[in-house]
C-alpha cells in the first residue's frame, strides 16, 4: 500500500493490521434476498466490522417508479457514513462477497464526498475466509464520526447529461446487457449507446482483481 494512490488492500495485510486504527465496513448484499447479507454478517465477519445495507445505508429514496437504488444526496451520504463511525482521519476498508460489486459503490460514495483514505479489500470476504483469519459474530458498532463534505461533482453524471459522456459502460453480465435475461428489473436491455464490460471479467478465479 503506497498512500492514497493504491485503493486495494490484501486480506493478509489487513489481518496483520487489525490492531491498528482501521474502520471496516461489511457491505455483503443479495439483490434477490435483501436481508441475506446482513444475516451473513451477523453469523460471521471481520472483527470490528460494521454493516452497511445497500437499501438502507447506501441508497436514497426513490422519487419515481423508475430505476432502483438511487444515489443519496451528498449530505445524506455524509450523515450515514458518520453514523457508521467514519471520521475525516479514518482509514476505511470495505468488503463484500460479490467481487466488489457493492463494496465499490460504498468506496465511490466516500470518494465522491471527498474522503480519500478508503480502500477495497481485494478478494473480499472469500479472501478473508481463504486465509483462515479470525472472525467475529453478532452486531458491532463504532462511535459516530465527524465527516467533512467536499463534493467532487465530476464523479457523478445525471441522466440529463448522458449525451455529453464520451463512453458509458454497462458493468452487468452480457446476457443482461443484451436483454436476454433480467432477474431484477422490470425492463430488460441497456441504456442506448452503452458498451458492455462485465465487472466480473476484472477478477481472477479467486475473485481477486487481475493485475492486467
Amino acid at each position: 500500500m503506497t498512500g492514497s494512490e493504491n485503493y486495494l488492500l490484501g486480506a493478509n495485510s489487513l489481518a496483520g493490521r487489525l490492531n491498528e486504527d482501521w474502520l471496516i465496513i461489511d457491505t455483503r448484499f443479495d439483490l434477490g434476498a435483501p436481508e441475506a447479507g446482513r444475516n451473513a454478517y451477523l453469523e460471521g465477519h471481520i472483527p470490528g466490522a460494521v454493516y452497511a445495507h445497500l437499501d438502507k445505508d447506501l441508497s436514497g429514496n426513490s422519487q419515481t417508479d423508475c430505476g432502483r437504488h438511487p444515489m443519496p444526496a451528498p449530505e445524506v451520504i455524509q450523515t450515514r457514513f458518520a453514523a457508521l463511525g467514519v471520521s475525516d482521519a479514518s482509514r476505511v476498508v470495505i468488503y463484500d462477497d460479490s467481487g466488489g460489486m457493492i463494496a465499490a459503490r460504498a468506496w465511490w460514495m466516500l470518494r465522491y464526498i471527498g474522503h480519500k483514505q478508503v480502500f477495497l479489500l481485494d478478494g473480499g470476504w472469500a479472501a478473508w475466509l481463504a486465509g483462515g483469519y479470525k472472525q467475529a459474530s453478532g452486531e458491532e458498532s463504532q462511535s459516530a464520526g465527524s465527516l467533512g463534505l467536499t463534493v467532487n461533482e465530476s464523479r457523478l453524471v445525471v441522466h440529463s447529461a448522458l449525451g455529453s459522456v464520451d463512453l458509458l459502460v454497462d458493468g452487468r453480465e452480457a446476457r443482461r446487457y443484451r436483454g436476454e435475461f433480467e432477474p431484477i428489473d422490470p425492463r430488460a436491455g441497456h441504456i442506448p449507446g452503452a458498451k458492455n464490460h462485465f465487472f466480473g471479467n476484472n477478477l481472477n478465479a479467486n475473485k481477486v482483481l487481475r493485475s492486467s
